[in-house]
């Protein structure tokens, strides 16, 4: 992913230097993901929802693994968040926020996050940090 918004702030670089907007499109696009990705990573290192793309879970007991692109989602339960998902560039769940749950043995402080990792499209949550 960072590999490929490098790529697209280097064409966008060299569009404004020699004033050609040959697909005017792409680039509006291409700006337009960079805002999104700078205003997802932004939220997701402070642990806010992602601006104008955030939704809510009130019905489900637990948060989808597939989201919207560069989106934030909180399960809440009694009007209380318990769960904030982040989901990736490629709408996958890519980092979790836990507010509240269960904690039998006493062992978790909260909040505290887990990172998803994909692999052959099948999703892990790893340990709590």
């Amino acid at each position: 992913m960072k590999k490929r918004i490098c790529m697209l702030m280097v064409a966008l670089i060299l569009a404004l230097t020699t004033g050609q907007f040959v697909q005017s499109q792409k680039a509006s696009a291409s700006i337009l993901f960079l805002v999104d990705y700078a205003l997802y990573g932004q939220a997701l290192e402070k642990g806010e929802s992602v601006p104008n793309n955030h939704s809510e879970e009130t019905e489900k007991r637990s948060l989808p693994t597939k989201g919207q692109k560069l989106s934030s989602k909180d399960l809440v339960r009694n009007g209380k968040v318990v769960q904030r998902r982040y989901y990736d560039g490629d709408g996958n769940a890519d980092v979790d926020i836990d507010y509240d749950h269960s904690d039998g043995d006493n062992c978790h402080t909260f909040p505290h996050r887990h990172k998803w990792t994909w692999k052959n499209g099948e999703s892990s949550r790893g340990p709590a940090y």
